[in-house]
This record gives structure tokens, sequence and C-alpha cells, in this order.
């Protein structure tokens, strides 16, 4: 073997088991502190949303946002700030700080992973339109790059922000724990579970009080009766969580998992604001989500290979 050369390490198991389990336990920490400190920041930031909404000059709408919203944001924000302070003050640290080798320079695979993205969405869109289920709406398409700079914050934001806490955080801390399998199975299902947490309260909250964004708590997941609102909504969501997991074990970067997540939300905007279903077609989508679909959700599992390609595994690193 070159001596000039080292074997990387299986990535995130090294032994550090208990360290691991601390820094899971602690992110988890995390989203509870998220979630209870949003909860109560809610009502006021409610507050003086009605009261500016009170004082017109083009504010009235906002006296009708409902309370539920504010709380969703107010959570968010909040899960962010803390996600944002304790990995710079060294609490989780970067997947190469847990046993992820940076294989790869993260803003090159970051790209590739963006146009990956993209091109699985408009795949699928493609399908969509040859079968004539999706078809254009209106004549907007010669404006779709206000929607691209529209929707490109959001994007950038929501995959950083989700790739560090669910693969950069979670994943890579159960991986150094439990192993990869365990790791990204409950990763997965984590990432899936908060895509559903919307507070649907019975009744609407009209004046709430200081304890009344914790009082929603019950209500995170009413919705979801209703089967047809995540089936197979949430199995594309486990299954993209799956293969986001297997691309940060692949190159030890989360460049390409946020690349892919900024892809696909890019795309997807894309064709909910330029595209209309025609007579929901259950086997492809009844929804212009189509992240919703049947055909996503197959069009995911079969980029497997294609991603692995795309991405393969770098097995030295130079010393």
């Amino acid at each position: 073997m070159n001596a000039n050369k080292k074997t990387i390490p299986k990535p995130g198991y090294n032994g550090e088991r208990g360290a691991g389990r601390k820094a899971f336990g602690e992110a988890v920490t995390l989203l509870v502190a998220g979630f209870l400190t949003g909860a109560l920041v809610a009502p006021w930031v409610a507050r003086g949303i009605v009261a500016l909404g009170r004082q017109g000059g083009g504010w009235e709408p906002l006296v009708n946002v409902p309370f539920e919203r504010i709380t969703s944001r107010c959570v968010v924000v909040m899960v962010g700030l803390g996600l944002i302070v304790g990995v710079a003050r060294g609490r989780f640290g970067f997947p190469d700080r847990f046993g992820l080798p940076v294989a790869v320079a993260p803003w090159k695979a970051g790209w590739q992973g963006l146009v990956a993205g993209v091109f699985l969405v408009l795949v699928v869109a493609a399908v969509g339109w040859a079968s004539g289920v999706l078809q254009p709406e209106g004549a907007g398409w010669s404006l779709v790059w206000l929607t691209v700079l529209g929707l490109v914050p959001a994007a950038v934001v929501v995959s950083v922000l989700e790739e560090m806490l669910f693969r950069g955080i979670f994943y890579a801390n159960l991986r150094r724990w439990i192993g990869l399998w365990p790791a990204l199975l409950i990763s997965s299902m984590l990432f899936t579970a908060v895509h559903f947490a919307n507070p649907v309260p019975g009744e609407a909250v009209a004046h709430p009080h200081w304890y009344s964004g914790i009082a929603l708590a019950p209500d995170m997941f009413r919705f979801v009766h209703a089967t047809e609102l995540y089936v197979p909504y949430a199995y594309s969501l486990f299954v993209m969580g799956i293969v986001l997991g297997l691309v940060v074990e692949r190159v030890g970067s989360l460049g390409p998992a946020i690349g892919m997540h900024a892809g696909w939300i890019l795309a997807l905007g894309i064709v909910r604001n330029h595209f209309t279903v025609v007579d929901g077609v259950p086997w492809f989508s009844t929804s212009v989500d189509l992240s919703r679909g049947w055909m996503a959700l197959i069009f995911l599992i079969l980029s497997v290979p294609v991603v692995f390609r795309l991405f393969p595994a770098s097995r030295d690193n130079q010393t």
C-alpha cells in the first residue's frame, strides 16, 4: 500500500458510542427547547402582528393570520437559531468531526447535487406532462426566472438547516452510537415526522394567552388521520431521508445532500407555480405537489444507482 495514503475508516463508526449518544440527546433537547421557546414567544408575536394590522395602511390582512401559522414560524426560527448557536459553539460540529471525513469538495459536490435534484423532479414532471396529467398553467413561463429568484432564499435556508440537523447532527451521531442502518432509519423517520408537524386546532385561537402556543402540542399531528394526506408523501420523505443519508455516508460531506435538497425545493416550486393537475390520477399524483405522488416515490427509488454513480465513495485520503 502507498505509504502516503491511509484508509479512511468507516464514516462515523469509531467506537465513540457514548459521545454519539450524548450529542444525539443534546440535539433532541434542542428540538424540544426550540418548540417550547417558540410556543411561548408566539402569543406575543401574534399580538404584535394583529396590532400592526389594525393600524391600516395596507397591513389589514395581518389581522387574519392564523395563530397556529405564527406559532409554527416562531418554532422554526427558534430551532434554527438554536442550531446555529450550537454548531458555532462546537456542540455538534460538522460531519468531519463526527468521523465523517470530508472526502470531496463540499461546494463542488453541492452544485452537482443541486443539478441532480432539479433533474429528478423535472423528469417526473415530464412524465406527467407527456401523460396529460400535468399541464402548463397560464402564460407565466416568461417570468419563471422570477419564481426561481423567489424560491432561492427559502431553498437555501431550508436545505442547509434541515441537512445540518437531520444528516449533520441526528444521522451522524446516531451512526456513531448505533451503527449505519439503524441511524439511517431513525433519522429518516424523524425527518418524515417533522414534515407533518402542522398544528390544526379544533377551534381558532382568536385571543392567544401566554400558554396558547404550548396548548397546540396535542394538535400537532391532528390532520394525518386522513390517509390520503400522507400516503405516499410519507413514503417519499422517508426514502428521501435514506437517499440523502447514504450520500453523506458515501462522500463524507453535507454538500451534495444540501444541493439535492435545494434542487428538489426549487424544481417542485417551479412545478407548483407553473403547472396544474388535470383530473389527478392516483398512479401519478392527485396534487401539483409532485412529492405527494406515487410517481415521485418510484423515480426517487430508481434514482439511487444514478446518485451513487454521481457521488462515488472515496476510500483513500491523502495524508
